[in-house]
């Protein structure tokens, strides 16, 4: 699902959308620990739990005529997105495996199917839907109890639904890019990503990417947020 940008300003993009994942990879070869949990890893999802979000893309432009969708075709997607639906399929030991629906406006979608190991972070197609984490996780546990990204639980408290207060975990990283194509190393992208999981089930209920550049300077501002769900009154 994800585009790929084409060369401009002599400067190449990173893939837009669900550009977090993105990140995440490059830190797990980055912050590599190779720490093992010997904890019981526990799955929170089951067969028939459905999953639904609102996303947006926000830009923020300081430079003059800046045009997001001129530098990075798909953003305004976002924007256009009715629903993003999430059905869980299979459960088979740390193991899940999922089918996503993007609904837009004007009726297209895009469908796709994976599996995420929950204990390792690994994923059968990483453009899609990453958001299914272990249950019960740990204040400063990993994040993948048996991977190696070194991501870490950084809080825990509750969120507020309709249905009453759930326990959720909270976990965050920033990264800075030298663009390579760029050799005075002056050309930049810092890209901050913030997710809020449900605890018991281990789904993402939201999340916030902000990537600024630098040249043009813009901030582009991409949310999810959990409208809807089978397990429980959102």
């Amino acid at each position: 699902m994800a585009i790929k940008k084409k060369q401009s300003h002599t400067k190449v993009y990173v893939a837009i959308i669900l550009i977090a994942i993105i990140a995440i990879a490059t830190v797990a070869v980055i912050y590599s620990t190779g720490r093992h949990s010997n904890s019981k890893i526990v799955v929170g999802v089951h067969v028939g739990d459905r999953f639904y979000y609102n996303i947006t893309g926000e830009s923020i432009l300081f430079t003059a005529g800046a045009d997001p969708d001129a530098e990075y075709p798909g953003f305004s997607q976002y924007n256009n997105t009715n629903y993003y639906e999430v059905t869980i399929t299979g459960v088979n030991g740390v193991s899940v495996s999922l089918d996503t629906d993007w609904v837009f406006f004007n009726g297209t979608d895009i469908k796709a199917s994976q599996t995420i190991n929950v204990a390792t972070g690994q994923t059968t197609n990483s453009n899609d839907f990453w958001g299914i984490y272990a249950a019960k996780l740990k204040l400063n546990g990993l994040l993948y109890p048996d991977g190696t990204s070194g991501l870490i639980v950084n809080s825990t408290g509750t969120e507020a639904f309709s249905s009453g207060l759930r326990p959720s975990d909270y976990w965050s990283t920033e990264r800075v890019l030298y663009l390579t194509t760029d050799p005075t190393q002056s050309t930049l992208q810092d890209n901050t990503i913030e997710v809020v999981i449900d605890t018991q089930t281990g789904v993402l209920t939201s999340l916030t990417n902000i990537v600024a550049y630098n040249n043009p300077e813009m901030n582009l501002i991409i949310t999810w947020l959990l409208t809807n769900s089978t397990v429980w009154t959102v």
